[in-house]
């Protein structure tokens, strides 16, 4: 009986196009409305991304930003491991400053390298740090879905 689906992790949203196949209710995207959150920032060219290895891999929001013409960052090698293990650490119930300082030590690395602003994409990362700990815009991506999920069900 659902009129339509929300998934709230970014890195399932890999799978979107099948699980949309597999059902006949709309399924909102966390990348779509994280997207147009992005391209609502005023004057926002470059965007730092801090998300699951799969997302980054898999250029879910690089491809997707691109279209609207916003160049995507990721962190170095060394800052992806360190966001890798950030989300373990926060799934695993460690909340604590020095994790929330190493989340804010890779978003300093994408400021430094250009980003204008922040994609917090993964839901676990919201938890540690929000819009205003940062020195740029950050868009919180399950925060984003929960608009757009209320928005979809206002008009539905």
């Amino acid at each position: 009986g659902a009129g339509f689906i929300v998934m709230p992790c970014n890195t399932v949203h890999i799978f979107l196009d099948a699980i949309r196949a597999s059902v006949k209710i709309p399924v909102l995207s966390i990348v779509d409305a994280a997207v147009d959150a992005v391209a609502a920032l005023p004057d926002v060219k470059t965007i730092g991304l801090l998300a699951s290895p799969a997302v980054v891999k898999t250029g879910l929001y690089h491809d997707a930003l691109a279209a609207r013409g916003i160049e995507t960052l990721a962190p170095n090698a060394e800052g992806q491991e360190a966001v890798r293990e950030i989300i373990f650490a926060v799934k695993a119930g460690d909340k604590s400053a020095a994790q929330r300082e190493r989340l804010l030590a890779v978003c300093g690395s994408l400021v430094e390298r250009g980003a204008q602003a922040l994609i917090l994409g993964c839901t676990e990362l919201p938890l540690l740090a929000g819009p205003d700990d940062f020195s740029v815009p950050a868009v919180d991506t399950l925060a984003v879905l929960a608009d757009a999920a209320i928005h979809y069900a206002r008009a539905a």
